[in-house]
């Protein structure tokens, strides 16, 4: 019998074992499966480890690269990338990583919705009964 299908029997025989071994790993130490979790997902989805997720954090001062708000304690600022080329852009909150995600993306859209939003905020349209 060669190694490998050697491997695959003990693994067999033993996954119930090996599966209990590691949920008890897990419920034991929180932290560093949090801690593991975080990093792979980080280094799956953007190519960065936890280590070069920190060095930006603290080069944004703890705040959102965009409205400057404090990091929300036990909530993580998402990484922001371009979609199209994967170069990370920054560390944003979650209502600014939503408003650029639901702009797709699109800097002319954004500028758009600007110049809307200034335009409306001098005028106000009137209704019976009601003013907007």
């Amino acid at each position: 019998m060669c190694k490998t299908a050697r491997s695959a029997e003990w693994q067999k025989s033993h996954s119930e074992y090996e599966n209990k071994k590691s949920a008890q790993w897990r419920k034991d130490n929180p932290e560093k499966m949090a801690l593991s979790s975080r990093n792979s997902i980080l280094k799956k989805k953007y190519g960065i480890t936890q280590s070069e997720y920190l060095e930006i954090l603290v080069a944004q001062n703890y705040v959102c690269a965009v409205c400057k708000r404090d990091e929300v304690r036990d909530a993580a600022l998402a990484v922001d990338h371009c979609h199209v080329t994967g170069k990370i852009r920054g560390l944003l909150c979650t209502k600014c990583n939503t408003a650029i995600g639901l702009l797709d993306d699109s800097p002319g859209l954004a500028v758009v919705l600007l110049d809307y939003m200034k335009k409306h905020r001098q005028l106000q349209f009137s209704f019976p009964g009601k003013t907007l």
